[in-house]
């Protein structure tokens, strides 16, 4: 079509080419090539004076490449020529598109709300019964990443109650069932996922089942915690993506029947998690899927590190995920597997090896531009340094972490780095003003986040540093608050710890009526959990109490006995 068009002089259809060059180039994912065609398009928009599309299309490119201030900016050329124009509908296009960017790309609901309700208005304007019907779904869509589920169901409701006079309302009874999924009403979740799918089987929507089929898998696995049954429709979704020729949701169903074991992994059926991950494996190998292999030697060697603390078998995982990731041209899955490297060789306390993997993944990672991957590979290589005896190298890197945790705002990391410069201050370089500073910023962000696992670490932390700094009554009141906490919390691991670091305090005090008090609650709780290895270390404490402060060295030698049984 272009060779022809040039031909005949028709600048018309030689831009149109170019149009459909770009979109043709984005339906095959080749959006470097797609971003160039719609350039030329766009030069020759700017020519003619109809350039509205073209910013579109460059917009849409740049979206899909992560260039997305590009993005945003083509977006808004395209608004202001519109708004010139007068042109409603297209206006209300480019505010469903900037709706969408700042939802899924740029992280902000607050303002895609904004942009959808301007797109409600004009499709209500305009008579467009299809649009507004697409606004009630984004609005919908975009209370629910705000966490306002209420909100987010009425939105939905109204989707469906344009779609069943439509009678096209399959995607409104989704909506309408992620709504009460996420605020817990199963039932209605289930029940409308059920609607959708009678409606998409009567009317011989294949496309349709197949996605409900997913829904239905993850509400069944997530929510109600039964991965048999997700199982089941994770298969039948499975079939019908081979059935359709949909490559896509076929990867999307490995997946998922992937996740289906690690949901037997996260409920401890370790022996079914790896049996299901054998079975994806087979499948995967039967069908020529490197990909899909590569994936599955990921998650083998993260079940066999994390759950089964089988190191050197993840290490052989990783290694084969690995050669599959250069084979395949995946960096960044090569880069995944030198981190997962590293982390073996580290629970191998082979900490040189740890390091090479480490700083592989830290070079590839800088390539890349991926700052938050870049920050946990800093992390990473100081965690090494730090095991390595190389404390000025591991300070570095905390602190070269924190610097890009503080350029990119992500107060998780700086929370994190915190702590682990608190420990290496407190642990290593002993010195516990400095990790008390550290440990106080710690708390300060957990606080902020709400994230009471790590206000609680805090607390532990800073009493730690106090009992380092001799003073005794403030680490007192500091394991006091973590106390109280874990007891909320019901972790009871942590309460044996956090009531013998109490214990400790008294004991340091002199109070140790209450130093005994707290060891026995130590003991009683280690006790009920069968935990033996607290067990024989609440012992030496108690025979170290009895002995070294109460003066009863016979009452400490029946403790001492009973470290040795």
């Amino acid at each position: 079509m272009l060779a022809l068009a040039r031909d005949l002089g028709r600048k018309d259809r030689e831009r149109q080419a170019y149009n459909r060059l770009g979109v043709a180039c984005a339906d095959m994912q080749d959006y470097e090539i797609a971003l160039e065609w719609h350039q030329m398009d766009l030069k020759m928009c700017q020519e003619s004076g109809d350039n509205i599309i073209a910013h579109q299309n460059i917009a849409d490119s740049y979206k899909v490449v992560g260039k997305l201030d590009l993005a945003r900016s083509h977006y808004q050329s395209a608004m202001t020529i519109a708004m010139e124009t007068g042109n409603k509908t297209e206006q209300m296009d480019i505010y469903w598109k900037l709706g969408d960017l700042h939802r899924e790309q740029l992280h902000e609901p607050q303002v895609s709300h904004k942009y959808y309700t301007e797109m409600l208005a004009l499709a209500r304007d305009l008579g467009r019964k299809d649009r507004e019907r697409q606004a009630y779904n984004r609005l919908g869509v975009a209370c629910a990443d705000m966490q306002d589920y209420e909100i987010a169901l009425e939105w939905h409701q109204m989707d469906l109650k344009m779609s069943q006079e439509s009678g096209d309302n399959i995607i409104a009874h989704q909506n309408i069932a992620d709504s009460y999924k996420v605020v817990g009403k199963l039932d209605l979740a289930r029940s409308h996922y059920q609607s959708a799918m009678d409606i998409a089987m009567e009317t011989g929507n294949k496309t349709e089942q197949m996605d409900i089929y997913w829904k239905l898998g993850d509400l069944h696995r997530k929510q109600l915690h039964e991965p048999q049954v997700s199982h089941k429709y994770y298969t039948e979704m499975l079939a019908l993506a081979r059935d359709l020729g949909r490559k896509d949701n076929e990867r999307l169903a490995y997946n998922r029947l992937g996740v289906a074991s690690d949901s037997y992994k996260e409920l401890g059926e370790l022996d079914l998690a790896r049996s299901h991950y054998q079975s994806a494996m087979t499948i995967a190998m039967e069908t020529g899927n490197k990909t899909k292999q590569m994936n599955i030697y990921w998650k083998l060697g993260d079940l066999y590190r994390e759950q089964l603390h089988e190191p050197q078998v993840s290490h052989k995982y990783y290694t084969e995920m690995l050669a599959l990731a250069r084979d395949l041209g995946r960096k960044d899955r090569e880069r995944l597997a030198y981190n997962r490297l590293g982390l073996a060789c580290g629970d191998m306390q082979d900490f040189e090896a740890a390091l090479e993997w480490q700083q592989k993944n830290l070079e590839m990672t800088q390539e890349s531009g991926d700052k938050t991957e870049e920050l946990t590979a800093h992390i990473s290589i100081a965690d090494s340094y730090k095991e390595l005896g190389e404390l000025d190298l591991a300070r570095s890197h905390y602190q070269s972490a924190m610097t890009i945790a503080m350029e990119t705002g992500n107060k998780t990391k700086q929370m994190n780095i915190y702590w682990k410069l608190g420990d290496l201050y407190r642990e290593q370089l002993h010195e516990p003003q400095v990790s008390h500073k550290y440990y106080t910023e710690m708390l300060a962000l957990a606080r902020d986040l709400g994230r009471k696992d790590r206000e609680r670490l805090a607390y532990n932390r800073l009493g730690l540093a106090c009992g380092d700094m001799q003073d005794f009554e403030a680490a007192l009141e500091w394991q006091q608050k973590n106390l109280e906490m874990t007891q909320e919390s019901g972790d009871k691991t942590e309460e044996i710890t956090v009531n013998k670091n109490i214990a400790d305090s008294y004991k340091a005090l002199g109070k140790l009526d209450l130093a005994r008090s707290h060891y026995q609650s130590a003991m009683d709780i280690a006790m009920e959990t069968g935990n033996k290895t607290e067990q024989m270390d609440i012992y030496c404490k108690l025979g170290d109490l009895h002995r070294k402060q109460l003066h009863e060295p016979q009452v400490s030698h029946k403790y001492y006995t009973e470290v040795l049984h």
